[in-house]
This record gives C-alpha cells, structure tokens and sequence, in this order.
C-alpha cells in the first residue's frame, strides 16, 4: 500500500522534475525496493534511464540511458504492472522535452513499444497476469498519456520539434 501510493506521488514529479530531484526520488526507490522486491525491476529501469556520467557532474550518461531505452519495447512491458509502468512513461513524456535530439528520439521510440503493446493486449484486455482491463487501459491513456503528453507539447521547446 506504500509503494502504491508513493509510485502515485513519484510519476508526476518525474514529469517534471530537474535532474538532481528525480536522482533523490530515485533514491527513495531504491530504499523502497530493498524492502518490497516488486519495485526491483522499476527501481532498476529507472536509474538506468537517469543514469549519471561519473565524468560529469550530475550530466546524464547518455549510453547508459539510450541502452535502458532498447530494453524496453513491447516485451518489457508484458512483464510490468500498470503502476510500474507509469513513471517510467513519466520520464519519456520528460525526455520528449530535452533539447537532445537523440533523447527525444529514444523517448518517442518507447513511447510507441507502449502503444504497440496496448495495441496488442486491447483485443482480449488483459496480459498473462490480468493486469490491464479495458478500463485501466482507457484509463491510462485518458488520464495520463493525452493529459501528460497535452502539457509536454504546450512546454516551450522540445516537444514541438
């Protein structure tokens, strides 16, 4: 119940947190994750995406990120639980605004292996453990992606490119 609510808290912070914020969110994950291994597998997909470069200070360790973004495609996420895949949308709906082409890139690419998935588990509205119903899939994209993706494109920069 705690994980839930702070994964509730933490996906729109991670919209639009700077770098040094989510890195704390990030944080308190992990101390949630050594405690309730369910968060194992988003705890690590999370630092991955926002890894930092040891070179420079607090700068993004591009490799790193765009090697945790070919991870996740459409197989990925048949593994993940709804709640654990909306803050790492959350942080592609706050890549789409980088002023890095390549991180935009990479963002829009998973953006669309969710889509796909969506797309493929809609018709019977439920993966192997019975995770998305119809509604929590209307639900998602309703609440979430169009109202997430609706304030990334207003934001000055990036996201209209």
């Amino acid at each position: 119940a705690m994980s839930r609510k702070f994964l509730r808290s933490l996906t729109p912070l991670l919209i639009s947190a700077d770098f040094p914020l989510r890195n704390s969110i990030l944080d308190v994950l992990d101390a949630l994750a050594a405690n309730d291994l369910s968060l194992l597998a988003l705890a690590k997909i999370l630092r991955e995406l926002n890894a930092t470069c040891e070179m420079e200070m607090g700068g993004l360790d591009y490799e790193k990120v765009f090697l945790a973004y070919d991870k996740v495609d459409v197989k990925f996420f048949y593994t993940m639980h709804e709640e654990h895949v909306l803050p790492i949308l959350a942080v592609c709906i706050h890549d789409m605004t980088s002023e890095e082409l390549i991180l935009r890139q990479s963002a829009s690419r998973l953006l669309a292996s969710f889509i796909k998935f969506l797309g493929e588990i809609l018709p019977g509205a439920q993966t192997l453990d019975n995770q998305w119903s119809k509604d929590r899939i209307d639900r998602t994209i309703r609440n979430f992606f169009f109202k997430n993706m609706g304030k990334a494109m207003k934001k000055e920069g990036a996201a209209k490119k």
